[in-house]
């Protein structure tokens, strides 16, 4: 009986992201039986290729599985394809350096795609999760080595491919636990570097193209939440600053905070958050207007550079008011935030009033008075149906000041 020769059987490469897996199960089973037919015979080199192609078939029903997501069945299988592989190749060292390196080849990928399809199982701790990507990536970055020696450029993208897009999972995953722990600036720096990780992945092999766009989203969502935190941090600053009279450092510090939400509002991909960033800008900065406004009627005397202030943060909150989500949800915030609208807009005539008190001009000054009389009292009622209470106490002072002063020119005209 004649020995099987192994140069009788092609060499049969695999590219998981090209071949058709079915078909080329179909054409190894085909071969198998042969092999296993002359290996009945006493063939002892068809026993010894029926390793490598028995051990390719068990590699290429873990591709399938891996790909529908059977991560479990996809490492069994991957492991019964290394062993395979392995028994090769201990007992054909007879076989030419092509074969040896096909089987190194294979070795390599199914000792990633284990290690990966381990990773990817739901129940798999944190911990395991990255020592087992880091495993994979390892194994597929000697895989590309190998495929570089055998000029095989296509499965050295391929593994080149897979090698970065193991590391964006690392990355990925290191970046969700930082952001669990709400350390929001190493999870923003390791979103990043998944977001590069599977970008070269992409360029090496396009059907990662949809990690990058989720990627992106993450790192947004990272971004957005890191913006958010700062912004209300600032905007805490900028109320205890305002608190010690010290207006013009508050109002920066509403300006930085208000265009860290408008970051923010661009960033998200949630249309009603985006809404409510938007607003909150210019709520902010109408916060930054009034904080000027202040800082001129009581640090520098200068109402009528006062009442400019207050009328750009009335229009800052009339924007502010608009931009503001319509749900019932968030009527409240709505409907607070419009009194506040009026406010600045009393504030702008009260402020008129008092440029106009200075200059004597009595009737005009009373003109001005009794608008923002009518606002603030209009104004008060409204507070006090949505029980606003720090509103009620600012537009009750407000009122009191307007009629103060319609008392004191209208003494005066008497």
């Amino acid at each position: 009986m004649s020995a099987t020769s192994y140069v009788d059987h092609k060499l049969i490469s695999f590219d998981e992201f090209r071949d058709d897996i079915n078909q080329m199960k179909s054409q190894l089973d085909l071969a198998i039986k042969n092999l296993k037919k002359k290996t009945d015979e006493g063939d002892t080199v068809a026993k010894i290729l029926l390793y490598l192609l028995q051990g390719l078939f068990s590699i290429l029903e873990g591709e399938k599985k891996f790909q529908e997501g059977d991560f479990k069945g996809g490492a069994l299988a991957f492991d019964e394809g290394e062993k395979m592989i392995n028994r090769f190749q201990r007992m054909g060292t007879g076989f030419s350096v092509e074969y040896q390196q096909q089987a190194e080849r294979l070795d390599l990928f199914a000792k990633g795609r284990y290690a990966e399809s381990l990773a990817l199982q739901q129940e798999t701790t944190f911990d395991d999760k990255i020592t087992q990507l880091l495993e994979a990536k390892n194994s597929y970055t000697l895989e590309a080595e190998i495929n570089k020696r055998l000029n095989e450029y296509l499965l050295n993208y391929n593994a080149r491919a897979r090698s970065n897009f193991t590391q964006g999972l690392v990355d990925r995953l290191k970046g969700e636990n930082w952001l669990r722990k709400n350390r929001l600036r190493e999870a923003k720096q390791k979103h990043l570097e998944a977001y590069r990780s599977f970008s070269i992945a992409t360029y090496f092999n396009p059907s990662y193209r949809n990690w990058v766009q989720e990627q992106e989203k993450l790192v947004n969502n990272t971004l957005k939440r890191l913006l958010v935190t700062k912004a209300q941090k600032i905007w805490g600053q900028a109320y205890d600053l305002s608190s010690e009279g010290l207006f013009l450092a508050s109002s920066e510090k509403c300006n930085i905070a208000s265009k860290l939400y408008k970051r923010a509002s661009n960033l998200t991909n949630e249309p009603i958050e985006s809404k409510i960033w938007l607003a909150t800008y210019y709520m902010l900065q109408s916060s930054r207007h009034e904080a000027q406004a202040n800082e001129s009627l009581k640090n520098r005397n200068d109402p009528a550079q006062a009442a400019h202030y207050f009328n750009l943060a009335s229009e800052a909150m009339e924007q502010a008011v608009t931009s503001y989500p319509t749900r019932g949800a968030d009527q409240a915030s709505r409907n607070r935030w419009a009194v506040q609208q009026q406010y600045y807009l009393g504030s702008h005539f009260n402020s008129q009033g008092i440029s106009k008190l200075d200059q004597e001009d009595y009737e005009q000054a009373i003109t001005l008075f009794e608008q923002a009389q009518q606002i603030f009292s209009a104004s008060l009622k409204t507070a006090q149906d949505i029980e606003e209470k720090t509103l009620i106490k600012l537009l009750e002072k407000s009122l009191a000041e307007a009629k103060g002063y319609i008392g004191m020119c209208k003494t005066v005209l008497d």
